[in-house]
């Protein structure tokens, strides 16, 4: 019974995270303009760039999809999704009192650090997480964390020439920690896997021109995957400190928030390292 329940919370907490992600992601939608490559822009903002800075500026070819729920000629009806009496197993209200019901222990914490090596053309400033990591079991945890990343382009790659001051990561998402020897009050070992979604914003070098609208800044939407290890410093009942190190990819999206098409960001990866502390309650 005990598996059955952990293996449910965490069949929810999977489809939570990836709603989650997606849920983020979709901040960052699909504009009505196309406004030619964003490698394209990208030069045209470098202050040395000699020609027009004015960009395309076209009403953008949506995407076809089906209406939801419009059945298809020729293609059979789904079948009703079936209804389990109140007795039976596969019924969560069937589970005896006082086991769904027990309140879930929660850490609610911090977490803050760097990371090293993103890519030739950018680095980073700081790296840091609030997070909320709900108890399933002795051994199992699962983190829903929101946060930010700031990041700078290398001085004199080609990324430098066309954005000014800060690149700035919001990131949201989840993950899964096991802890092999949760009772050792220090140095407990742990490892965590997990996924979100991110928004990353810049300002151009110099303003670019499409129609009559000026274009000063410009986003792009992705998903962030990761995973880690570290360790508990100190792990008691309701406060903890830890160390750890995860390494960590970005993949971007395909269109700006500005309407440019990305042949400019592939991915990035970083070994981010962080310091956390957390406190608890049940």
């Amino acid at each position: 019974m005990k598996r059955e329940i952990i293996f449910r919370k965490l069949s929810f907490f999977l489809l939570f995270s990836t709603i989650l992600t997606f849920t983020f992601t979709s901040c960052s939608t699909t504009p009505e303009r196309s406004r030619g490559s964003l490698s394209d822009a990208m030069d045209k903002a470098k202050p040395e760039h000699e020609g027009s800075r004015r960009v395309p500026d076209a009403p953008r070819e949506p995407a076809y999809t089906n209406p939801p729920n419009r059945h298809q000629p020729g293609t059979p009806i789904p079948a009703p999704t079936p209804e389990y009496p109140s007795n039976s197993r596969t019924d969560p209200s069937s589970d005896p009192p006082g086991v769904v019901q027990e309140p879930l222990g929660i850490w609610l914490g911090f977490r803050g650090g760097n990371s090293y090596k993103m890519t030739s053309q950018m680095d980073s400033y700081f790296d840091g997480d609030i997070f909320l990591g709900m108890v399933l079991s002795n051994h199992i945890e699962v983190d829903f964390f929101a946060g930010l990343k700031a990041a700078f382009a290398v001085k004199e790659s080609d990324l430098d020439g066309s954005v000014k001051d800060t690149l700035t990561f919001l990131k949201a998402g989840g993950g899964i920690v096991y802890t092999p020897f949760p009772k050792l009050p220090v140095f407990c070992p742990y490892v965590s896997a997990g996924l979100g979604g991110f928004i990353m914003f810049w300002d151009f070098e110099t303003p670019l021109y499409a129609d009559s609208q000026t274009i000063t800044n410009d986003s792009l939407g992705g998903v962030q995957l990761y995973a880690g290890a570290g360790l508990y410093l100190i792990n008691l009942q309701y406060f903890r400190i830890g160390l750890g190190v995860s390494p960590e990819t970005f993949l971007f999206g395909l269109v700006t928030s500005e309407g440019f098409d990305n042949d400019y960001f592939d991915y990035v990866s970083n070994l981010k390292y962080s310091l956390e502390a957390a406190i608890f309650f049940d």
